[in-house]
Formats: C-alpha cells, sequence, structure tokens
C-alpha cells in the first residue's frame, strides 16, 4: 500500500513499486498511512538515526490532495519523532502543491529542533 500510493502521488512508474514496498521494513524507516474512513489518502516516511531524523516519501493519493493529509502526516511524524528521542528534524519539500513532469524540483533544507 505504501509503495502504491508513493509511485501514485509521485508519477512513478510501477517498476519502482518492488523497492518501495520493502522501505517500511527497512533498518531505520519508518512508514506511516493516512486514512480516510478505510481509504488510504497518503504517506509518508521517517528515517531516525540516533537522536536526528529525516521526513521523506510523503504523498497523497491524486483523489484525496487539497485535504490536509500531508499537513497530518507531517505532524504526525514531528509527534513520533519526538516520542522516539530525537531532537532534531531534517526535511525538504517542493515548491508548490502538485509535482508536474516538467517542475524543476527544488529542495528546501530545513532542521528543526524540537523540544
Amino acid at each position: 500500500m505504501f509503495a502504491r500510493i508513493v509511485c501514485a502521488g509521485f508519477d512513478l512508474c510501477e517498476a519502482a513499486e518492488p523497492w518501495l514496498a520493502r522501505l517500511p521494513e527497512a533498518k531505520g524507516w519508518h512508514a506511516y498511512i493516512a486514512w480516510d474512513g478505510n481509504e488510504p489518502a497518503g504517506c509518508a516516511a521517517l528515517f531516525l538515526s540516533g537522536e536526528a531524523a529525516f521526513t521523506d516519501f510523503a504523498a497523497t493519493d491524486p483523489v484525496f490532495r487539497k485535504r490536509g493529509v500531508q499537513s497530518a502526516n507531517l505532524a504526525y511524524r514531528l509527534h513520533a519523532a519526538r516520542e522516539m528521542g530525537v531532537t532534531r528534524v531534517h526535511t525538504c519539500g517542493r515548491l508548490g502543491n502538485r509535482p508536474k513532469s516538467h517542475d524543476l524540483p527544488v529542495s528546501l533544507p530545513v532542521a528543526v529542533g524540537i523540544r
């Protein structure tokens, strides 16, 4: 389910699904699914290493966009990171809210101290 949502959200080909399907069980990774009732609406991942963490693979099923899925996913990951003893979270994002094949990705690195 995680891999399917990431592929749909980022418009990736099916060839990426097997690799992404293994990510939730990979060392240091924590994967989260956001639900709208019984439907998976989005997903996100958090990688932990000591007291630091990195957010990645935040994707929303195109059907559920513009409903606050990623705001909720980010808030939940920050809460989870704090609960796991993380003191610093690194993240990046994209300018705009819908990836398009002709967009240039813009990475905005941000470090957030957790108190």
